[in-house]
């Protein structure tokens, strides 16, 4: 039987304890400098549905939960979304393992881009940072995230005044960006966390998920998941370490790392969202991806599979994940990894 702490003594306490950790200004990390890669090649937390209760275990003594994590907030809600480039020429990225919360979806030709949302930890070289799409948009403003970008999609310009987000675009404000020297454009650009932090001027609504650190008892045992972007850049697989009790990530069969660190990026939680996409412009293969909807859901939680759904009612509301049994998801205290997928995609689980 799980163990719970509910963060609810009383409405009272709640209350003060949200406000209290919604305001301030988390420690920044160690500095770090970029350095170059022996070869070529920053959002932020999950919503449990606004005002439901918050249910985390967290262990006595321990600052405020953050409700992206379960872990300690280090500091108010003040989150970053930094779009991160997936190309091959972009890896191993800087800073995303710092992210408490990262979303991956489709860009064009099954090339995906990450959204990284950043609250806990704010990396001092996080990239490389390219540009936008609409329904990345759409993501960041779920967790009023001050969303960090360079440049856009003519079809995300077109949107800029209709969806709810507040944006640092480095095509029009390049003082918070800088370029390294070692990697050819566009596939170097970087920007500090923390400073775009500091611009953040607007109020930020606290959410979360719903977090439990006892056994999972639903679904199956793995050990292997393997995600086909594309078949041939981007075949994203995770290896469950039980030792660890994280999901180690690798992209193409090799180990998914940190530029600044070497250290493997892994999850806690992954989510795998089935979602509907189309082509909205042949050309350019610029496409829509509905983040706004219902749709199948799969979670690998604690070292277990399990199938569910997700719906997002509206652009105001959050996703909210349910298990097979409408249950809204328990998350292992952690950061997390949502995986946005077609909805014919064959994602193995070993």
């Amino acid at each position: 039987m799980k163990k719970r702490v509910f963060i609810v003594l009383c409405v009272s306490v709640l209350a003060a304890m949200l406000l209290a950790s919604c305001s301030g200004d988390p420690g920044l990390n160690p500095d770090r400098t970029p350095k170059p890669a022996p070869t070529a090649g920053s959002d932020e937390q999950g919503s449990n549905g606004g005002d439901n209760e918050v249910d985390i275990e967290v262990q006595p003594g321990s600052g405020d939960p953050s409700p992206i994590t379960g872990l300690d907030m280090n500091g108010k809600y003040k989150p970053v979304a930094v779009m991160v480039e997936n190309l091959a020429a972009a890896r191993p990225q800087s800073g995303v393992i710092d992210a408490d919360l990262v979303y991956e979806a489709n860009a064009e030709g099954g090339i995906t881009r990450w959204l990284a949302i950043f609250q806990s930890k704010m990396p001092k070289v996080v990239g490389p940072v390219r540009s936008v799409r609409h329904y990345y948009m759409y993501l960041a403003e779920q967790w009023d995230a001050y969303l960090v970008h360079y440049g856009q999609s003519f079809i995300a310009k077109s949107m800029f005044d209709k969806i709810n987000v507040k944006r640092l675009n480095g095509l029009y404000d390049e003082k918070l960006f800088t370029r390294d020297s070692s990697r050819k454009a566009p596939h170097n650009v970087y920007t500090n966390v923390g400073d775009c932090r500091k611009k953040i001027d607007f109020p930020q609504k606290c959410k979360g998920f719903q977090f439990s650190s006892g056994d999972v008892s639903q679904g199956e045992p793995y050990q292997k998941i393997t995600i086909p972007y594309h078949g041939s850049e981007n075949v994203v697989s995770y290896q469950y370490d039980e030792a660890e009790k994280r999901n180690l990530r690798f992209v193409n069969g090799k180990k998914n790392t940190d530029r600044e660190t070497g250290k493997q990026l892994s999850a806690k939680n992954i989510i795998v969202q089935y979602a509907k996409h189309s082509i909205l412009e042949p050309g350019a293969g610029y496409r829509d991806v509905k983040v706004i909807g219902s749709g199948k859901a799969k979670y690998f939680i604690g070292g277990r599979c399990f199938d569910g759904t997700w719906k997002r009612e509206g652009e105001d509301n959050p996703t909210i994940y349910y298990d097979g049994s409408g249950k809204e998801v328990m998350l292992q205290p952690g950061n997390t990894w949502i995986q946005l997928v077609q909805t014919d995609m064959q994602v193995t689980v070993k």
